[in-house]
């Protein structure tokens, strides 16, 4: 099956490009082109996102790391659940295989690589360095609109969604807690919706967050699980079964680093398609099951169910206004590329009304920044003043 063979072909590949997985193949003794499916993977260790930030450096595929294919990579940065941040290295040319079968799915609901679109993203990266952060970028065709989620207040929301109108996209890209925002924001001020609206993609399985938004915007929304490390792993069909892309990824569900099927347990990530940096059994850290549903829309691949969230990544001030974790945590991505990548783990957490603890961890070698970070940080949650926003600063 095409599958087996490209997890083969990863297995040699990372074995041949990288000096992480050339050393865990041999101190393992397992030769790489025996891993041909998922069931082989066991052999192999789970690799945390603590394993991603020792490693970064060796996880990088060797022909990634000089000249031309250095000026082909994208850098992502992702503050996980747990706080971790860690960067992912991503090979632009080398995902076509995962995105097209993404795009299969988009074509069935209407939308072409030529439909209008807005997103939402933490921090701007052009290739691999720091972009001038700038509140909204348009695309050079003019076929995206993207607005940076950091110090996003109710205000900062309303100008965003004026230019959403204006700007008429046919589809949507929302995280949940965007999402959240968005929908109370439209219904508190009985704002209109984008005219030409066809499909919201919502990067979350909430169906309270699902049927709400399909009232408000009067649009078809389709949720599926994306993360930063390999985009989007599964997509649900229009009978809501959540089909894994198995282009893209090999998906487990792990318990204590044994492999578990039907039962709930970590999702663990080998990508298919990222040369760059490739990730083997990767922990993503988020809780689900996989299960096999014969299902009417035609698509034969595995399913995922999502363990749902406990907590609320919404926070609400004293004066009512709402801002999301994800809207804080572009300010410590920030302070983090401006101070050489220094901070190890971020959680953001509401002490009372307006006043946050920022709590940072300080990789070992940066033990003593700790006053020029916390400094870098209060300089660039500036915006925040503005909500009466209060910090204490917490630095290990």
């Amino acid at each position: 099956m095409r599958k087996h063979e490209d997890l083969k072909n990863m297995m040699i590949y990372a074995y041949q490009e990288t000096a992480y997985y050339k050393k865990l193949f041999d101190e393992y003794g397992i030769i790489p082109s025996s891993i041909e499916k998922k069931d082989d993977l066991h052999t192999l260790p789970v690799l945390t996102a603590a394993g991603v930030q020792e490693n970064e450096a060796i996880l990088v595929a060797k022909d990634y790391q000089k000249f031309p294919k250095i000026n082909m990579i994208d850098i992502g940065r992702v503050i996980r659940n747990d706080g971790l941040l860690i960067k992912i290295y991503s090979c632009r040319n080398g995902t076509d295989a995962g995105i097209a079968s993404a795009w299969t799915r988009r074509n069935e609901y209407g939308i072409t690589k030529e439909s209008k679109r807005c997103y939402f993203y933490g921090v701007n990266y052009a290739g691999n360095k720091l972009f001038t952060q700038v509140s909204s970028i348009i695309s050079p065709d003019k076929s995206e609109l993207s607005f940076r989620i950091s110090g996003l207040t109710e205000k900062k929301w309303l100008e965003v969604y004026d230019q959403i109108l204006h700007f008429e996209p046919e589809w949507l890209i929302l995280e949940l807690d965007e999402a959240e925002v968005l929908t109370d924001l439209i219904e508190d001020k009985n704002l209109a919706i984008p005219k030409n609206l066809k499909l919201i993609e919502l990067h979350s399985t909430s169906q309270i967050v699902k049927e709400r938004l399909e009232r408000v915007f009067n649009a078809q929304v389709v949720p599926t699980l994306w993360t930063a490390e390999a985009g989007i792993v599964a997509y649900m069909c229009k009978y809501g079964n959540l089909h894994i892309l198995e282009e893209n990824a090999v998906v487990e569900t792990v318990v204590d680093s044994h492999l578990v099927s039907a039962s709930e347990g970590m999702l663990c990530l080998t990508t298919l398609q990222n040369y760059a940096m490739p990730l083997i059994r990767y922990d993503t850290g988020i809780k689900g099951a996989i299960g096999k549903t014969q299902c009417s829309c035609g698509h034969n691949s595995a399913t995922f169910k999502i363990a749902p969230r406990q907590e609320s990544n919404v926070f609400v001030l004293s004066n009512g206004e709402k801002i999301t974790r994800r809207a804080l945590n572009g300010i410590a991505e920030i302070t983090n590329e401006n101070m050489q990548g220094c901070i190890s783990q971020f959680l953001v957490q509401q002490l009372g009304g307006d006043t946050f603890c920022a709590n940072m961890t300080m990789k070992p070698k940066y033990h003593g920044w700790g006053n020029a970070v916390k400094d870098e940080f209060l300089k660039t949650a500036r915006d925040m003043e503005k909500l009466g926003i209060q910090w204490r600063i917490n630095i290990t």
